[in-house]
């Protein structure tokens, strides 16, 4: 369970890094929804625990100005929401932990000094003659691997509609990543994930991006890291 966890853990931060960097997009706002549409392990014993993760759902609501991703892991008994907003490069981060409230505000800039410097051994293999269209939108393959990590590789389907701007990636160099991914499938560690937009709509409220922090423990970068086991390194 552990292990699952973890993974899924990885799958949530890797959403939210790169949903939290939409900006100067032909798509200028919208929301879109995405879920796990396949999960398995080579493990058998591991695979009959797997059924709960396909509940895990994200959704994005981004304009030119702002960005919120939401994550639900097990139903809502995980959540996190992370309030970006371009102009400032400020991110405000909301976590319920089964009944455990906490947030925390970041400063991106300091990151943005630090882009692409960990990637170099990153191979990027675009091929555009590989298509799907996902709620929509068409989409090309990209795959990505590092030879440091021969375990773990995922394939993308990305799309050009929805850019991404570079100062805010904080995982992968954008200078190599092609467009923003709306499906992405990884292996790691003997499981396999697939993640995929399900819904997109080019408008909503604009009410949800006003996040309150009531009622939440206001913690440090630092603070975070402890209580989440070492998470807030992963980029929050």
């Amino acid at each position: 369970m552990k292990k699952i966890l973890s993974v899924l853990t990885f799958a949530m931060l890797l959403i939210s890094f790169a949903t939290s960097t939409i900006a100067q997009r032909k798509i200028s706002e919208g929301f879109i929804q995405m879920e796990i549409t396949e999960i398995s392990s080579d493990d058998p014993t591991m695979n009959s625990m797997l059924g709960f993760a396909k509940n895990m759902v994200t959704t994005m609501h981004f304009t030119k100005e702002k960005s919120l991703v939401t994550v639900n892991v097990m139903g809502g008994m995980f959540s996190t929401k992370t309030l970006t907003n371009f102009e400032t490069s400020e991110t405000l981060m909301l976590v319920d932990a089964m009944g455990q409230k906490y947030a925390v505000k970041t400063d991106n800039a300091e990151s943005i000094e630090n882009i692409g410097k960990n990637n170099s051994n990153i191979i990027i293999d675009i091929d555009k003659s590989v298509t799907e269209t996902i709620v929509g939108i068409k989409c090309f393959k990209v795959v990505i691997s590092n030879p440091d990590q021969p375990d773990m590789k995922m394939t993308a389907f990305c799309t050009k509609e929805i850019t991404i701007e570079a100062k805010f990636i904080k995982q992968l160099d954008p200078a190599l990543f092609p467009g923003f991914p709306l499906k992405f499938s990884f292996s790691f560690e003997g499981m396999n994930i697939t993640y995929e937009a399900t819904k997109f709509e080019n408008s909503f409220d604009k009410n949800i991006l006003n996040l309150s922090t009531d009622g939440y423990d206001m913690l440090t970068q630092e603070e975070i890291e402890k209580k989440m086991g070492g998470l807030g390194k992963m980029g929050f």
